[in-house]
């Protein structure tokens, strides 16, 4: 919804965003942070943020300045379960608090509704299941999610289990499902990630160009075990065209100095 007010010249904007199913983040503190990183930059030296209880749900509201000072931005974030509602005004600054702003926000309310599930809730293991579902529509959700979504250290067992899924090769909808994790695993990662790596290389269709990817994912964590495993994939290995352009030797692995 959005609407003008011709005599002060102000916006009005009402919008809701529903997050999918398998979205995940930390905490209210870590999803309203996200928010405040969002709508506030370093240019904006005045604003004012405050957590609030709208309908019993929580939310932030935000006040600032625009950058010549002219004008505010008056924002509040309500977050329902899976749903995120901003409400948002910008007006000259002599109407900032004016009765007619206030009004459009008091008058914002927010039913009772059961549960559609909580931002806060780790679904990895629904997103798992989900990928194999019988039902394509199901199915096509969940990998659309894996290249949306954010992954963490305890989830490496799940990416491991899917990487080692060669089904999702032979699914046009799904060839990029596992080159997505080996790029997650570039930032995502622990002591078993090399081993794991090592395993699955062998199995990898290299027509679909996996094992690129695999040997990227290597070369990033620049380690003396990261290139000794690149050297002896790729001088014991079969390896496609497209790896000629790969040299084991080209970075230079971390090394402790004194």
């Amino acid at each position: 919804y959005s609407a003008q007010d011709a005599y002060s010249g102000s916006s009005y904007i009402v919008s809701v965003t529903t997050y999918n199913p398998y979205y995940y983040t930390t905490s209210e503190e870590q999803f309203f942070d996200d928010l405040k990183e969002e709508y506030i930059d370093e240019r904006d030296t005045t604003y004012i943020n405050t957590r609030l209880s709208i309908s019993g749900y929580p939310a932030l509201e935000l006040e600032k300045k625009s950058h010549d000072g002219l004008n505010v931005y008056r924002i509040q974030h309500v977050l329902r379960y899976n749903k995120h509602y901003t409400l948002l005004v910008h007006a000259p600054r002599e109407w900032l608090h004016t009765p007619t702003m206030d009004k459009f926000f008091t008058s914002f309310a927010l039913l009772p509704t059961d549960s559609t599930g909580s931002l806060f809730t780790k679904k990895t293991q629904r997103l798992s299941a989900d990928l194999l579902s019988g039902d394509s529509a199901i199915q096509n959700r969940a990998a659309r999610a894996v290249y949306s979504s954010d992954f963490y250290s305890e989830d490496i067992p799940f990416l491991y289990e899917v990487l080692r899924r060669p089904s999702f090769d032979d699914n046009k909808d799904f060839r990029s499902v596992r080159t997505s994790l080996l790029r997650t695993l570039r930032s995502t990662y622990d002591s078993t990630t090399i081993p794991f790596l090592r395993e699955l290389y062998p199995t990898l269709n290299d027509t679909l160009d996996l094992r690129d990817f695999l040997l990227q994912t290597l070369a990033s964590y620049r380690t003396e075990e990261a290139l000794t495993l690149m050297t002896d994939f790729l001088t014991t290995l079969p390896r496609n065209d497209s790896m000629e352009h790969y040299n084991p030797f080209s970075f230079i692995p971390k090394t402790n100095t004194t």
